[in-house]
């Protein structure tokens, strides 16, 4: 990898596009994955989970931090808009997006709840999913805690130690 990326995760209310977003974790790597800049914000929810939701989030702390902030994921979507300008320069290329699933469910829900974020990113992803469907074995790789940052440091580990075994992603 020759470029920066901007890896993403997105915790919500469950797996529906209209489903709300609870938590987005942004982190900034280098081409060598180093974590250059990071972002993560809490967005303001009250309302009805699905029960295996309302378990999940309880137990890792999450809705209890989100009923304790009063931003909204419009305010949330102009400060990781800024964010994302700060790490990638107007004149620049445009962030790919990384992270497990990001194409699939993370890339919509960011046109769908970020809209600035999500102009600005590239049409190309780097998903981990696909990365790690390629062959049967396993790498170790650290619990989903289902909270934005450290289920992307748990990814970032996973590539890492692919780069290193092997020296290519896919070994």
């Amino acid at each position: 990898m020759n470029q920066k990326l901007l890896w993403c995760d997105l915790e919500t209310t469950g797996l529906s596009l209209q489903d709300q977003c609870l938590e987005v974790g942004l982190v900034v790597t280098a081409p060598n994955l180093d974590v250059l800049d990071v972002a993560c914000y809490q967005l303001y929810f009250t309302g009805l989970l699905d029960p295996l939701v309302l378990e999940m989030h309880t137990k890792n702390g999450l809705l209890k931090q989100c009923a304790n902030t009063s931003l909204f994921t419009s305010d949330a979507d102009v400060e990781l808009a800024d964010f994302v300008k700060k790490n990638w320069p107007e004149g620049s290329d445009r962030p790919m997006l990384a992270g497990r699933n990001v194409g699939t469910f993370d890339k919509p829900r960011l046109e769908r709840w970020f809209p600035l974020v999500h102009a600005l990113c590239h049409y190309r992803v780097f998903d981990m999913t696909t990365v790690g469907t390629y062959e049967e074995v396993k790498y170790p790789k650290g619990p989903v805690l289902h909270r934005s940052l450290p289920d992307i440091y748990s990814d970032l580990l996973e590539l890492r130690h692919r780069l290193t075994k092997g020296g290519s992603v896919i070994a």
